[in-house]
């Protein structure tokens, strides 16, 4: 297996997670700490825009670092919204602005991540 179809393949297993887990009813009452959600989004997303980022860049042709980075960004970023979207199609689960705005500004994070520890090798 290669670098770049391992790179991949973890990002699909992570996004997949995500995808479960933004679906799935919530059964357990959250702590309440307040904007611990919205770290979590942060985070949850900082984390899929840098293994994206990685995946992609294993693959680039002739994509300059900062395509990469946008290209990372907004595939992060639009997989955050997809699943704001369908968190609103589901009665048990609730959409947020302010979550997207936090998936956003963790894919951003992640994005220039990635692009920074790709540059360095």
């Amino acid at each position: 297996m290669t670098s770049q179809h391992r790179w991949a393949a973890a990002t699909g297993v992570y996004a997949a997670l995500i995808l479960v887990i933004s679906l799935m009813p919530i059964t357990v009452e959250a702590p309440d700490v307040p904007q611990l959600d919205k770290l979590i989004h942060l985070g949850e997303y900082l984390l899929f825009a840098w293994l994206l980022g990685h995946a992609r860049q294993e693959g680039r042709q002739q994509h300059t670092w900062a395509q990469l980075g946008w290209h990372t960004w907004v595939g992060s970023a639009g997989y955050g919204a997809l699943m704001e979207l369908m968190q609103a199609a589901l009665p048990w689960r609730s959409a947020s602005g302010w979550d997207q705005f936090a998936n956003m500004i963790g894919a951003g994070l992640g994005s220039w991540l990635a692009v920074r520890s790709a540059a360095t090798r």
